[in-house]
């Protein structure tokens, strides 16, 4: 039951650039298109490990877009130390500031591609050892930064216009563990029907907020995702091994002009390899790296009784929509490897998203 994934690989620079036009796609989201929004569900930048993000121009003509770093974690309210939620802190304290962005824009010459590692950015310097064209100032973030980063392609006043001429990659390095693991990013492909505003309206019939309609393609109405059962033994090393998943989720709709972070509830369920199927659900604020044991103990290996397992995510209907990235961790021998992957998407949420973006300067 296991389904295609990108495995490890050193970074290099987008190869095949396909060239997108305006218009409706087949399908809900795509990895492998031209869209004119991106996600990338899964950035990391705390010391050990890094993200290396990969960006191309699919088009003849210079592109230019406005991205979005934002920040998954908080701060416990005493220490300081880095959270997710209140848990993660100490008795009596919590865990604020999450919920941060770094907004930046970036330009592309036609079929340009660009590379940048996420802990230190990419300043102006055509001198530098960095792989293709500067696409203009990047800044770093600030460590430790665990979070997504989205780019929505524009026009050159920043207006989102619909051309579908991007496409991306992101690697993350472990330094400690000579570990990396690649995936590309989640997009979503523009229509003609978009108005050039700060509202983005992804999918859905027309509401007050869009009150024409889908202006983007809609966010998937399902991922599905292929995998070992967590804790399973690694099928090559045997006894002794074990197999781990981590899936990162974002959630589709995000209002960036009152800084207000979204929550979805999310809804799992597993079908073992005597197809039998068991459920769980989680609810996700702004964003979250979680492990499967941590969503729920039936994606566990003695819950679901075999060592593999197809699991279908589905978004409640009355909540935004979600996107999704795997990591799946090898640990054989006292060591640790891994490899990202996109996971499978089908059809389009009925239920729109919107994503609003800052106005002004």
């Amino acid at each position: 039951m296991r389904g295609s994934r990108h495995r490890k690989s050193l970074v290099i620079l987008l190869g095949t650039l396909l060239c997108g036009g305006v218009g409706r796609a087949e399908a809900a989201a795509t990895s492998e298109q031209g869209a004119s929004i991106l996600f990338f569900a899964k950035v990391v930048a705390d010391g050990v490990r890094d993200t290396v993000i990969e960006i191309a121009n699919t088009s003849n003509v210079l592109v230019t877009a406005r991205c979005v770093y934002v920040r998954g974690l908080g701060a416990c309210t005493s220490t300081a130390a880095p959270c997710r939620t209140d848990d993660d802190c100490p008795a009596l304290q919590s865990c604020i500031d999450r919920w941060q962005t770094v907004d930046f824009n970036i330009t592309l010459t036609a079929q340009q591609p660009t590379v940048w590692p996420v802990g230190a950015g990419r300043p102006l310097n055509p001198g530098d050892a960095l792989i293709g064209i500067d696409p203009g100032n990047v800044p770093p973030v600030t460590a430790p930064f665990q979070g997504e980063l989205k780019c929505i392609q524009t026009d050159a006043s920043g207006a989102p216009i619909s051309g579908n001429a991007l496409i991306g990659r992101a690697t993350i390095k472990n330094s400690q563990a000579l570990d990396l693991a690649s995936y590309n990013a989640v997009g979503l492909r523009g229509l003609q029907s978009n108005d050039n505003d700060a509202v983005l309206c992804l999918g859905g019939a027309p509401s007050p907020l869009c009150p024409n309609g889908a202006e983007y393609e809609g966010c998937p109405a399902q991922l599905t995702l292929e995998h070992e059962a967590y804790g399973a033994p690694d099928q090559l090393a045997g006894p002794g091994s074990a197999v781990r998943t981590d899936i990162t989720l974002v959630p589709c709709s995000q209002d960036f002009e009152t800084q207000t972070p979204a929550t979805a509830t999310v809804a799992f369920s597993a079908v073992n390899e005597f197809e039998q199927v068991l459920s769980t659900s989680t609810t996700i604020t702004c964003w979250d790296d979680l492990s499967l044991a941590s969503i729920g103990a039936v994606l566990t290996a003695p819950a679901l009784g075999t060592d593999f397992a197809q699991t279908r995510i589905v978004a409640v209907p009355n909540g935004p929509g979600v996107i999704a990235v795997a990591q799946e961790f090898h640990d054989v021998g006292g060591a640790t490897a891994s490899a990202g992957f996109n996971l499978h998407t089908a059809g389009t949420r009925a239920s729109g998203d919107v994503i609003t973006l800052p106005t002004g300067p």
